[in-house]
């Protein structure tokens, strides 16, 4: 992972925490759950999964 894609990762991190996601480790698996309880708790299966999902709160952010 180069630095531009970890970059990328912290601002659509920051856009998910914004919208109300709270990031947890539970059972050795990232996860995330929405602070507002509008959305059901999501546990991250894959690194693809992972960035698809964040991408999914930055296009909801606009």
């Amino acid at each position: 992972m180069n630095y531009d894609q970890l970059k990328q990762i912290v601002l659509l991190t920051q856009d998910a925490k914004d919208l109300g996601w709270e990031f947890f480790m539970d059972e050795g698996q990232l996860k995330a759950r929405d602070n507002t309880y509008a959305q059901d708790t999501t546990a991250f299966q894959s690194q693809e999964h992972f960035f698809e999902w964040l991408e999914e709160q930055f296009d909801k952010k606009d």
